[in-house]
């Protein structure tokens, strides 16, 4: 397996498993699950900016473990056809002690928008790699802001100020990377998003 120092060789590792595992256009649990850990690990690289992003990452992750052990769902396809089917999909309210694995998953993309446009942009070097930029723009045009109070959407938009550039994050998650590999950037220009 890849080099645990990098969370970027561990997730396209995993990503490809998945690939590999996953069948007639449906996604393999357990692997999809591996590389939702991979991710959180992306959410830490960037701080205690996104903390209670990764904490609410993480705390779907624990239920989607624990949901695919008991109920040994193979697939996401079967998982949400059976939900389904037995009338566990509930999307009116959170039911804590028995949380649908299908609307955990709803959620949990919430935060893959916004990791995927975060990685996208941060690839492209957007924005000159000013990651408040990047980070601010991934956030808000993902669904998350939708479902959060408004005093977690304005702390975001203050909080990104505080986050490493474009270069740090990248050796961060992938140390491997030199030179050409990582986005340029304007260290300490930290204008507003």
């Amino acid at each position: 397996m890849a080099s645990e120092s990098s969370v970027a060789s561990e997730l396209l590792y995993d990503l490809k498993l998945c690939i590999d595992e996953s069948r007639d256009n449906d996604v393999h649990l357990p692997s999809y699950i591996v590389i939702w850990i991979h991710l959180k690990k992306v959410l830490d690289a960037m701080g205690s900016v996104f903390k209670f992003v990764s904490s609410d990452v993480d705390d779907k992750i624990i239920i989607l473990q624990k949901i695919e052990k008991v109920q040994n769902f193979i697939t996401i396809e079967k998982m949400m056809t059976e939900e389904k089917a037995a009338g566990k999909i509930n999307y009116e309210r959170l039911d804590e002690k028995n949380p649908s694995a299908s609307r955990t998953l709803l959620r949990l993309h919430r935060a893959f928008k916004m990791i995927s446009t975060l990685l996208g942009k941060i690839s492209r070097n957007e924005h000159d790699g000013k990651m408040s930029t990047i980070a601010y723009e991934s956030y808000n045009s993902s669904p998350m802001p939708a479902h959060h109070p408004w005093v977690i959407r304005k702390s975001i938009g203050v909080a990104v100020y505080t986050l490493p550039d474009s270069q740090s994050f990248c050796k961060k998650i992938a140390p491997e990377l030199a030179g050409e590999e990582l986005p340029e950037n304007f260290e300490g220009d930290r204008r507003s998003p």
